[in-house]
Protein backbone atom coordinates (compact mmCIF):
# COMPACT_ATOMS: atom_id res chain seq x y z
CA UNK A 1 0.00 0.00 0.00
CA UNK A 2 1.26 3.47 -1.12
CA UNK A 3 0.10 6.05 0.98
CA UNK A 4 -0.34 10.22 -1.09
CA UNK A 5 3.31 11.68 -1.11
CA UNK A 6 4.81 8.27 -1.81
CA UNK A 7 5.24 7.29 1.64
CA UNK A 8 5.60 3.58 2.05
CA UNK A 9 3.36 1.38 4.64
CA UNK A 10 4.23 -2.12 5.33
CA UNK A 11 3.36 -5.07 3.89
CA UNK A 12 -0.62 -6.49 4.19
CA UNK A 13 -0.82 -9.40 6.58
CA UNK A 14 -3.07 -12.16 5.22
CA UNK A 15 -5.26 -12.67 8.53
CA UNK A 16 -7.84 -14.82 7.25
CA UNK A 17 -10.68 -12.96 5.31
CA UNK A 18 -9.19 -9.79 6.41
CA UNK A 19 -5.41 -8.34 4.70
CA UNK A 20 -4.57 -5.65 7.44
CA UNK A 21 -1.97 -2.81 6.98
CA UNK A 22 -1.09 -1.08 9.44
CA UNK A 23 0.03 2.67 8.80
CA UNK A 24 1.42 5.66 11.54
CA UNK A 25 0.24 9.08 10.01
CA UNK A 26 2.31 11.48 11.10
CA UNK A 27 -0.60 14.43 10.10
CA UNK A 28 -4.07 14.42 11.49
CA UNK A 29 -5.75 14.85 8.16
CA UNK A 30 -7.63 12.45 4.77
CA UNK A 31 -4.96 10.29 3.78
CA UNK A 32 -5.12 8.79 0.03
CA UNK A 33 -3.61 5.54 -0.62
CA UNK A 34 -3.30 3.39 -3.71
CA UNK A 35 -2.94 -0.74 -3.01
CA UNK A 36 -0.28 -2.58 -5.04
CA UNK A 37 -0.56 -5.64 -5.66
CA UNK A 38 0.12 -8.97 -8.14
CA UNK A 39 -3.59 -9.89 -7.41
CA UNK A 40 -5.34 -8.46 -10.11
CA UNK A 41 -8.56 -7.67 -7.46
CA UNK A 42 -6.62 -5.39 -5.46
CA UNK A 43 -4.20 -3.99 -7.52
CA UNK A 44 -4.67 -0.28 -8.44
CA UNK A 45 -7.77 0.17 -5.76
CA UNK A 46 -7.39 3.00 -4.23
CA UNK A 47 -9.23 5.28 -1.36
CA UNK A 48 -9.23 7.87 1.64
CA UNK A 49 -9.02 7.87 5.29
CA UNK A 50 -9.25 10.28 7.86
CA UNK A 51 -6.54 10.46 10.84
CA UNK A 52 -7.55 12.48 14.09
CA UNK A 53 -5.74 13.24 17.13
CA UNK A 54 -6.75 11.17 19.90
CA UNK A 55 -9.37 12.31 22.68
CA UNK A 56 -7.76 14.46 25.43
CA UNK A 57 -8.14 11.93 27.96
CA UNK A 58 -5.85 10.04 26.19
CA UNK A 59 -3.17 12.83 25.87
CA UNK A 60 -3.19 14.75 29.25
CA UNK A 61 -1.71 11.55 31.11
CA UNK A 62 1.61 9.67 30.49
CA UNK A 63 1.20 6.29 29.18
CA UNK A 64 0.76 3.21 31.71
CA UNK A 65 2.55 0.99 29.01
CA UNK A 66 5.45 3.67 27.76
CA UNK A 67 5.81 6.35 30.76
CA UNK A 68 8.08 8.04 29.51
CA UNK A 69 6.43 8.74 26.87
CA UNK A 70 3.12 10.92 25.73
CA UNK A 71 1.66 10.62 22.67
CA UNK A 72 0.19 13.07 20.94
CA UNK A 73 0.23 15.52 23.99
CA UNK A 74 -2.26 18.60 22.62
CA UNK A 75 -0.04 21.19 24.65
CA UNK A 76 1.26 23.76 21.61
CA UNK A 77 4.69 23.77 23.35
CA UNK A 78 5.34 20.11 22.62
CA UNK A 79 4.28 20.51 19.46
CA UNK A 80 7.09 20.65 16.50
CA UNK A 81 5.68 22.68 13.90
CA UNK A 82 2.29 20.72 12.37
CA UNK A 83 3.65 17.78 14.80
CA UNK A 84 1.31 17.60 18.08
CA UNK A 85 3.91 15.95 20.62
CA UNK A 86 6.64 15.49 18.76
CA UNK A 87 8.94 17.25 21.48
CA UNK A 88 7.98 15.00 24.06
CA UNK A 89 10.39 12.02 22.15
CA UNK A 90 12.94 14.09 20.51
CA UNK A 91 14.80 15.26 23.17
CA UNK A 92 16.22 11.56 22.57
CA UNK A 93 16.56 12.20 18.95
CA UNK A 94 20.19 13.66 18.71
CA UNK A 95 21.68 11.21 20.98
CA UNK A 96 20.38 8.31 19.49
CA UNK A 97 21.45 9.39 16.07
CA UNK A 98 24.97 10.57 17.49
CA UNK A 99 24.98 6.74 18.58
CA UNK A 100 23.73 5.53 14.96
CA UNK A 101 26.43 7.73 13.34
CA UNK A 102 28.79 6.43 15.77
CA UNK A 103 28.34 2.48 15.29
CA UNK A 104 28.21 3.17 11.27
CA UNK A 105 31.72 4.67 11.40
CA UNK A 106 32.91 1.97 13.43
CA UNK A 107 31.49 -0.76 10.63
CA UNK A 108 34.36 -1.89 8.18
CA UNK A 109 33.76 -0.25 4.52
CA UNK A 110 34.61 -2.36 1.28
CA UNK A 111 38.29 -1.10 0.15
CA UNK A 112 38.68 -1.72 -3.73
CA UNK A 113 36.37 -4.58 -4.00
CA UNK A 114 32.69 -5.15 -3.88
CA UNK A 115 31.07 -2.02 -1.97
CA UNK A 116 28.16 -2.50 0.90
CA UNK A 117 24.97 -1.68 -0.43
CA UNK A 118 24.57 1.95 -0.85
CA UNK A 119 28.07 2.76 -0.80
CA UNK A 120 30.11 4.00 -4.16
CA UNK A 121 33.76 3.38 -4.30
CA UNK A 122 36.04 2.60 -1.50
CA UNK A 123 36.79 4.51 1.71
CA UNK A 124 38.93 3.84 4.38
CA UNK A 125 37.79 1.85 7.69
CA UNK A 126 38.49 4.82 10.09
CA UNK A 127 37.02 7.51 7.74
CA UNK A 128 34.94 9.28 9.74
CA UNK A 129 31.47 10.27 8.83
CA UNK A 130 32.03 14.68 8.87
CA UNK A 131 35.71 14.36 6.57
CA UNK A 132 36.72 16.05 3.48
CA UNK A 133 34.83 14.19 0.54
CA UNK A 134 34.24 15.44 -2.63
CA UNK A 135 35.74 17.40 -5.29
CA UNK A 136 38.13 18.97 -2.49
CA UNK A 137 40.13 16.33 -2.26
CA UNK A 138 41.02 16.57 -6.20
CA UNK A 139 44.38 17.86 -7.79
CA UNK A 140 45.79 19.44 -4.79
CA UNK A 141 45.76 17.93 -0.56
CA UNK A 142 43.58 20.38 1.72
CA UNK A 143 45.14 21.27 4.58
CA UNK A 144 43.75 24.44 5.28
CA UNK A 145 46.23 26.40 7.67
CA UNK A 146 48.26 23.75 8.93
CA UNK A 147 51.68 24.07 9.88
CA UNK A 148 50.95 27.93 10.32
CA UNK A 149 50.05 29.57 13.68
CA UNK A 150 46.70 29.60 15.54
CA UNK A 151 44.98 32.40 16.57
CA UNK A 152 41.82 33.61 18.12
CA UNK A 153 40.10 36.68 17.25
CA UNK A 154 37.08 38.19 19.03
CA UNK A 155 36.28 41.72 16.29
CA UNK A 156 36.13 42.51 12.73
CA UNK A 157 39.34 43.77 12.63
CA UNK A 158 41.44 40.80 13.86
CA UNK A 159 39.66 38.65 11.45
CA UNK A 160 40.81 40.64 8.50
CA UNK A 161 44.03 40.78 9.32
CA UNK A 162 44.24 37.60 10.02
CA UNK A 163 42.48 36.30 7.05
CA UNK A 164 44.40 38.49 4.37
CA UNK A 165 47.36 36.93 4.98
CA UNK A 166 49.46 34.70 2.48
CA UNK A 167 50.84 32.74 5.13
CA UNK A 168 49.30 29.50 6.98
CA UNK A 169 46.99 30.30 9.70
CA UNK A 170 44.37 28.65 11.64
CA UNK A 171 41.64 31.13 12.63
CA UNK A 172 39.60 30.61 15.04
CA UNK A 173 36.12 32.93 15.78
CA UNK A 174 34.75 33.36 19.62
CA UNK A 175 31.54 34.71 19.63
CA UNK A 176 29.76 37.20 17.30
CA UNK A 177 31.80 39.66 14.98
CA UNK A 178 30.46 43.07 13.09
CA UNK A 179 31.76 42.76 9.51
CA UNK A 180 30.96 44.52 6.44
CA UNK A 181 30.07 43.87 2.50
CA UNK A 182 32.86 41.61 1.24
CA UNK A 183 35.84 43.38 2.70
CA UNK A 184 36.82 40.42 4.40
CA UNK A 185 39.37 38.77 1.92
CA UNK A 186 40.74 34.99 2.60
CA UNK A 187 43.98 34.67 1.25
CA UNK A 188 45.20 31.17 0.95
CA UNK A 189 46.52 28.13 3.38
CA UNK A 190 43.82 29.41 5.31
CA UNK A 191 41.18 27.28 8.56
CA UNK A 192 38.33 29.69 9.58
CA UNK A 193 36.51 28.02 11.86
CA UNK A 194 34.50 28.91 14.80
CA UNK A 195 34.52 27.67 18.56
CA UNK A 196 31.45 25.97 20.51
CA UNK A 197 28.21 26.73 18.92
CA UNK A 198 28.02 30.03 18.23
CA UNK A 199 30.65 31.84 16.26
CA UNK A 200 29.19 34.32 14.22
CA UNK A 201 30.20 36.28 11.50
CA UNK A 202 27.49 39.19 10.87
CA UNK A 203 26.92 42.30 8.46
CA UNK A 204 29.43 40.91 5.89
CA UNK A 205 30.17 37.99 3.78
CA UNK A 206 34.32 36.40 3.52
CA UNK A 207 35.52 37.02 0.32
CA UNK A 208 38.39 34.39 -1.43
CA UNK A 209 40.00 35.84 -4.68
CA UNK A 210 42.67 33.70 -6.14
CA UNK A 211 42.59 31.84 -2.98
CA UNK A 212 43.26 27.85 -2.40
CA UNK A 213 44.02 25.46 0.07
CA UNK A 214 40.93 26.68 2.45
CA UNK A 215 39.07 25.46 5.12
CA UNK A 216 35.62 27.36 6.34
CA UNK A 217 33.96 25.25 9.16
CA UNK A 218 31.38 25.86 12.28
CA UNK A 219 30.31 29.18 11.51
CA UNK A 220 26.82 31.47 11.19
CA UNK A 221 27.78 33.72 7.98
CA UNK A 222 23.83 35.80 7.75
CA UNK A 223 22.59 39.41 7.11
CA UNK A 224 25.19 40.41 4.76
CA UNK A 225 24.32 43.08 2.34
CA UNK A 226 26.36 41.29 -0.31
CA UNK A 227 27.19 37.39 -0.53
CA UNK A 228 27.67 35.83 2.49
CA UNK A 229 30.40 33.68 1.06
CA UNK A 230 31.67 34.55 -2.60
CA UNK A 231 34.55 32.56 -4.38
CA UNK A 232 36.16 33.85 -7.45
CA UNK A 233 39.64 31.90 -9.16
CA UNK A 234 39.52 30.07 -6.52
CA UNK A 235 40.35 26.38 -5.67
CA UNK A 236 40.84 23.19 -3.14
CA UNK A 237 38.05 24.74 -0.94
CA UNK A 238 36.48 22.57 1.56
CA UNK A 239 32.90 24.64 3.39
CA UNK A 240 31.38 22.46 6.03
CA UNK A 241 28.85 22.84 9.03
CA UNK A 242 28.57 26.45 8.27
CA UNK A 243 24.96 28.51 8.11
CA UNK A 244 23.90 30.57 6.32
CA UNK A 245 21.31 33.24 6.43
CA UNK A 246 19.75 36.31 5.52
CA UNK A 247 21.94 37.43 2.56
CA UNK A 248 20.58 40.18 0.44
CA UNK A 249 22.59 38.25 -2.59
CA UNK A 250 23.41 35.01 -2.57
CA UNK A 251 23.97 32.62 0.33
CA UNK A 252 27.48 31.18 -1.73
CA UNK A 253 28.09 31.99 -4.94
CA UNK A 254 31.19 30.66 -6.81
CA UNK A 255 32.34 31.94 -9.92
CA UNK A 256 35.49 32.98 -12.28
CA UNK A 257 37.28 29.56 -12.82
CA UNK A 258 36.80 28.66 -9.35
CA UNK A 259 37.26 24.77 -9.07
CA UNK A 260 37.39 21.37 -6.80
CA UNK A 261 35.14 22.74 -3.83
CA UNK A 262 33.01 20.95 -1.58
CA UNK A 263 29.99 22.11 0.60
CA UNK A 264 29.25 19.50 3.33
CA UNK A 265 26.80 19.50 5.76
CA UNK A 266 25.43 23.56 5.59
CA UNK A 267 22.36 24.79 5.98
CA UNK A 268 21.20 27.73 4.11
CA UNK A 269 17.48 29.32 4.89
CA UNK A 270 15.89 33.06 5.32
CA UNK A 271 14.46 33.92 8.49
CA UNK A 272 11.91 35.70 6.58
CA UNK A 273 10.52 35.85 2.54
CA UNK A 274 12.71 37.94 0.58
CA UNK A 275 13.23 38.98 -3.29
CA UNK A 276 16.44 37.75 -3.93
CA UNK A 277 16.49 34.56 -1.07
CA UNK A 278 18.64 32.75 -3.63
CA UNK A 279 21.55 29.97 -2.13
CA UNK A 280 24.05 29.56 -4.64
CA UNK A 281 24.59 30.59 -7.86
CA UNK A 282 27.54 28.81 -9.65
CA UNK A 283 28.82 30.59 -13.11
CA UNK A 284 27.56 33.87 -12.80
CA UNK A 285 26.45 34.54 -16.80
CA UNK A 286 26.67 32.96 -20.26
CA UNK A 287 29.76 34.46 -21.35
CA UNK A 288 31.43 33.11 -18.40
CA UNK A 289 34.04 31.06 -20.82
CA UNK A 290 36.70 31.75 -18.13
CA UNK A 291 34.83 28.68 -16.18
CA UNK A 292 35.26 26.27 -19.20
CA UNK A 293 36.33 22.89 -17.64
CA UNK A 294 36.67 24.70 -14.21
CA UNK A 295 33.38 24.61 -11.58
CA UNK A 296 33.58 21.15 -10.39
CA UNK A 297 31.76 21.28 -7.03
CA UNK A 298 30.21 19.14 -4.71
CA UNK A 299 27.60 19.32 -2.35
CA UNK A 300 26.31 16.64 0.38
CA UNK A 301 24.11 16.50 3.44
CA UNK A 302 23.46 20.28 3.25
CA UNK A 303 20.15 20.93 4.79
CA UNK A 304 18.11 24.25 2.14
CA UNK A 305 15.34 25.55 4.31
CA UNK A 306 12.58 28.17 5.12
CA UNK A 307 12.00 30.39 2.69
CA UNK A 308 14.87 29.99 0.17
CA UNK A 309 13.36 30.37 -3.88
CA UNK A 310 15.84 29.32 -5.91
CA UNK A 311 19.31 28.35 -7.04
CA UNK A 312 19.61 25.08 -4.68
CA UNK A 313 22.16 25.69 -6.95
CA UNK A 314 21.74 27.09 -10.23
CA UNK A 315 24.92 26.28 -12.19
CA UNK A 316 26.59 27.13 -15.71
CA UNK A 317 29.40 25.65 -17.07
CA UNK A 318 29.77 23.39 -14.35
CA UNK A 319 30.14 19.89 -13.41
CA UNK A 320 27.71 19.61 -10.04
CA UNK A 321 27.51 16.22 -7.59
CA UNK A 322 24.86 16.54 -5.48
CA UNK A 323 24.26 13.83 -2.92
CA UNK A 324 22.19 13.23 0.92
CA UNK A 325 21.15 16.51 0.80
CA UNK A 326 17.83 17.68 1.81
CA UNK A 327 15.82 20.42 -0.27
CA UNK A 328 12.45 21.78 1.98
CA UNK A 329 11.56 24.97 1.34
CA UNK A 330 7.64 25.42 0.70
CA UNK A 331 7.00 28.20 -1.66
CA UNK A 332 10.59 27.98 -3.67
CA UNK A 333 10.73 28.66 -7.58
CA UNK A 334 12.55 25.54 -8.29
CA UNK A 335 15.91 23.74 -6.81
CA UNK A 336 18.51 22.96 -8.67
CA UNK A 337 18.78 23.99 -12.40
CA UNK A 338 21.11 23.39 -15.43
CA UNK A 339 22.17 25.65 -17.92
CA UNK A 340 24.00 25.93 -20.79
CA UNK A 341 27.46 23.75 -21.12
CA UNK A 342 27.32 22.54 -17.29
CA UNK A 343 25.83 19.19 -16.05
CA UNK A 344 24.64 17.75 -12.60
CA UNK A 345 24.36 14.15 -10.52
CA UNK A 346 21.97 13.86 -8.16
CA UNK A 347 21.78 11.48 -6.08
CA UNK A 348 19.66 10.09 -2.67
CA UNK A 349 18.47 13.28 -1.95
CA UNK A 350 15.11 13.49 -0.69
CA UNK A 351 12.76 16.66 -2.26
CA UNK A 352 9.72 17.43 0.34
CA UNK A 353 7.15 20.01 -0.20
CA UNK A 354 9.51 22.34 -3.11
CA UNK A 355 8.94 22.64 -6.75
CA UNK A 356 10.55 21.17 -9.81
CA UNK A 357 13.60 19.77 -7.86
CA UNK A 358 15.27 19.68 -11.19
CA UNK A 359 15.27 21.62 -14.75
CA UNK A 360 16.84 22.54 -17.73
CA UNK A 361 16.92 26.13 -18.17
CA UNK A 362 17.73 27.22 -21.97
CA UNK A 363 19.01 30.57 -23.32
CA UNK A 364 20.56 29.98 -25.93
CA UNK A 365 20.13 26.97 -28.39
CA UNK A 366 23.77 27.47 -29.84
CA UNK A 367 25.68 26.26 -27.11
CA UNK A 368 25.57 22.90 -25.33
CA UNK A 369 22.22 22.36 -23.05
CA UNK A 370 22.63 21.44 -19.60
CA UNK A 371 22.39 17.61 -18.24
CA UNK A 372 21.22 16.34 -15.85
CA UNK A 373 21.57 12.51 -14.32
CA UNK A 374 18.98 11.81 -11.06
CA UNK A 375 18.82 8.41 -9.31
CA UNK A 376 17.10 7.31 -6.00
CA UNK A 377 16.06 10.05 -5.08
CA UNK A 378 12.61 10.98 -2.46
CA UNK A 379 10.20 13.11 -3.41
CA UNK A 380 7.42 14.16 -0.83
CA UNK A 381 4.71 16.26 -2.14
CA UNK A 382 6.35 17.62 -4.70
CA UNK A 383 5.45 20.08 -7.63
CA UNK A 384 6.60 19.76 -11.52
CA UNK A 385 5.52 23.02 -13.21
CA UNK A 386 4.96 23.74 -16.56
CA UNK A 387 7.67 24.72 -19.12
CA UNK A 388 7.46 28.34 -19.87
CA UNK A 389 8.24 30.27 -23.24
CA UNK A 390 10.60 32.97 -24.17
CA UNK A 391 8.40 34.85 -26.84
CA UNK A 392 11.38 36.96 -27.95
CA UNK A 393 13.48 34.00 -29.07
CA UNK A 394 10.72 31.04 -29.27
CA UNK A 395 12.73 28.91 -26.79
CA UNK A 396 10.91 26.84 -24.11
CA UNK A 397 13.21 28.21 -21.58
CA UNK A 398 12.22 26.39 -18.59
CA UNK A 399 12.27 22.37 -19.63
CA UNK A 400 11.32 19.61 -17.05
CA UNK A 401 13.39 16.35 -17.79
CA UNK A 402 13.32 12.62 -16.16
CA UNK A 403 17.00 13.21 -15.23
CA UNK A 404 18.20 10.33 -17.74
CA UNK A 405 21.03 12.05 -19.37
CA UNK A 406 24.91 10.80 -19.51
CA UNK A 407 27.30 12.84 -17.35
CA UNK A 408 30.56 12.87 -15.37
CA UNK A 409 31.46 10.28 -12.86
CA UNK A 410 32.95 11.78 -10.02
CA UNK A 411 36.92 10.39 -9.85
CA UNK A 412 37.05 10.12 -5.76
CA UNK A 413 35.35 7.76 -3.84
CA UNK A 414 32.10 8.46 -1.67
CA UNK A 415 29.50 6.89 -0.08
CA UNK A 416 25.84 7.26 -0.28
CA UNK A 417 23.54 7.39 3.30
CA UNK A 418 20.67 5.31 2.32
CA UNK A 419 17.82 7.85 0.84
CA UNK A 420 15.65 6.75 3.91
CA UNK A 421 18.03 8.03 6.88
CA UNK A 422 18.82 11.41 4.98
CA UNK A 423 16.42 13.88 6.73
CA UNK A 424 17.07 12.54 9.95
CA UNK A 425 20.94 13.07 9.22
CA UNK A 426 20.94 16.59 7.63
CA UNK A 427 18.02 17.46 10.34
CA UNK A 428 20.08 16.86 13.33
CA UNK A 429 23.72 17.38 12.20
CA UNK A 430 23.82 20.16 9.48
CA UNK A 431 24.68 23.61 9.95
CA UNK A 432 26.71 25.63 12.55
CA UNK A 433 27.11 24.06 15.99
CA UNK A 434 25.73 20.76 14.85
CA UNK A 435 27.34 17.66 13.86
CA UNK A 436 31.30 17.01 15.25
CA UNK A 437 30.76 20.95 16.72
CA UNK A 438 27.76 20.00 18.99
CA UNK A 439 29.07 20.04 22.11
CA UNK A 440 30.82 23.13 23.19
CA UNK A 441 35.16 23.01 24.30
Amino acid sequence: MVFGGGLPASLGVNEGKVLRFRFSPRDAKVWSYVIKSDFAGLDGRSGQFRAVPPPVERTSKASSVHPNWWIDDPDPAAAEGVHPGAKTVSRWREEFLRDFAERMNRCPRARGGEAPAGAVGATSSGEERFGLVGYATVGSLVTGGAGGETVTVTNGAQLNEYASTKRPCTIRVLGTLQIHGMDTHVGPNKTIIGVGTNATLKGGGLYLYKSSNVIIRNLTIRDSTDDNLGMLYSSNVWVDHCTFMNSKDGSLDINRASDNITISWCKFFYETEQPHAFASLIGSSDAEVISSNKLHLTFHHNWFGQNVKERMPSLRWGTVHLFNNYYHAPGNNYCIRTRLFAQSRIENNVFENVKNPWEVYITDTTHAVGRIFATNNVELNTIWGHSTTNTQRGLSIVQIVPGTDAVFTPPYAYTLDPVASVVALVTNFAGAGRGPFAIAP
